[in-house]
């Protein structure tokens, strides 16, 4: 007897210890919710909520989207929303939904799920909504055989039967187009007089129908969208000139984020490089390049030069005293400033005085050489050990050589380099050992 209990004991210890570190664990169900120290947890949507009133044995999900942006197309994709339930209730995310019947809600799909009595988008039941002829379209809309719903909004006059979505942002029916508008409030907004047999989209920020060309502006601020109707603009001509997509022409006039480039000639309208164009005029952003030949100008590559029969030109500012023939930007990442010609070599269209025609070139950032010197921002290093050089890849504004450290082109006296000492202290471990490796710091 006395043996059979010793072996019992530690049986019965086991299967306590087992049954406790159960109870206790933290076995996650799914994204959105798990299961802690006997109760039941929802994490979401910059919340966390013990729900001790969830039955923890019978708790389990039914559906929903759990923070995964898994369609960038969709509007909540970074919106936890999740039903679940137990032996007593229906719940959304950490909500007890009152008066969801138990034994017939199912879940649809994304944000939507059903009983036998009403539907529901994010745990919010759809007026009007009949049961029986649901069907989900894509992303937040769900239709039946009278109305289209948009989230828990009814789009008042779509037709179900033809209500389709044409990309992220438009939608049309047989009698209408509609756009999506995310900012202040979720919304659904008929474009008005757009025909929706003719109505095509010509790239993220244009579309058209048989008579009118629109335009969709985000503002930067608010992000609220507006598309509003080009009014001059010509249908049937109107095309886009420009390989960022927010330049167009017609018959008449050339456009800018949809709206007209007074004085300009459409039908010659064209981009060239940075700048833009007509039969009578150049420009660069709002200025015009003072008598600049339409004919003749051409863009170097890039964003900021150009030149025709007569002169050069950096953005609308022409440049004197070069030999036009041979200048040239140097090669570069971004807006560095260098150009050279058959003579010299510019930095912001100044000479740098004995630069080596032959071998200069840009480095990176504000840094440059030739054969005798490193430069910062066109101006020669003084003293800099041109075979020992080096530029801080992680940050670099800062250089050095086998005798001193630099920033911006400027030797670093003991009290700079203590600081950034102090400065590097605070920073996290990656950047802390690159600082460490390149600045030999303790």
């Amino acid at each position: 007897m006395k043996k059979t209990l010793l072996i019992l004991i530690p049986i019965a210890v086991i299967l306590v210890v087992g049954l406790l570190l159960y109870w206790f664990s933290s076995p996650i169900i799914e994204d959105g919710y798990s299961k802690k120290n006997g109760i039941v947890h929802f994490a979401g949507n910059r919340i966390e909520i013990e729900m001790d009133y969830a039955d923890y044995d019978t708790f389990e999900i039914l559906g929903g989207i759990a923070n995964d942006m898994t369609n960038q197309d969709c509007m909540w994709d970074n919106y936890t929303g999740l039903y679940a339930k137990d032996k007593n209730n229906i719940y959304y995310n950490s909500r007890t939904l009152k008066n969801a019947d138990l034994n017939s809600f199912e879940y649809i799909e994304r944000y939507y799920a059903k009983d036998r009595n009403a539907v529901y988008f994010a745990g919010i039941k759809l007026e009007d909504a009949e049961l029986n002829s649901l069907e989900f379209i894509n992303c937040d809309y769900l239709k039946d055989k009278q109305y289209v719903f948009y989230g828990n909004q009814k789009i008042e006059g779509a037709d179900p039967d033809t209500f389709v979505i044409l990309n992220d942002f438009f939608r049309k029916d047989k009698n209408s187009v509609y756009y999506e508008n995310r900012s202040p409030n979720y919304e659904v907004i008929k474009l008005a007089n757009a025909d929706p047999d003719s109505f095509s989209i010509i790239n993220p920020y244009y579309s058209k129908d048989k008579k009118r060309v629109y335009y969709k502006h985000t503002d930067p601020d608010s992000l609220l969208i507006t598309v509003h109707t080009i009014e001059v603009a010509d249908a049937d001509t109107f095309k886009i000139v420009d390989d960022n997509e927010v330049f167009a022409k017609d018959n008449k006039y050339a456009y800018l984020h949809g709206q007209v480039l007074k004085g300009l000639d459409g039908p010659s309208f064209d981009i060239v490089g940075g700048f833009y164009k007509d039969k009578n005029s150049v420009y660069y952003g709002n200025s015009k390049l003072s008598g600049a030949d339409p004919k003749t100008f051409t863009a170097f590559p890039g964003q900021f030069y150009g030149k025709d029969a007569n002169s050069a030109y950096q953005m609308a500012s022409p440049i004197f005293g070069i030999d036009l023939e041979t200048f040239q930007p140097l090669e570069c990442l971004g807006s560095c400033w260098l150009t050279k010609d058959k003579n010299n070599i510019y930095y912001t269209n100044k000479i740098i005085e004995n630069a080596d025609l032959d071998t200069f070139h840009y480095v990176s950032a504000g840094y440059s050489k030739d054969k005798y010197n490193f430069y910062w921002q066109g101006k020669v290093i003084e003293n800099a050990d041109i075979e020992t050089f080096k530029i801080f890849d992680y940050y670099n504004i800062y250089a050095k050589d086998k005798n001193k450290f630099y920033k911006d082109g400027k030797e670093m006296t003991q009290e700079e380099l203590k600081d950034l000492q102090d400065e590097v202290s605070g920073l996290m471990e990656y950047s802390q050992n690159k600082y460490k490796e390149f600045f030999k710091f303790d």
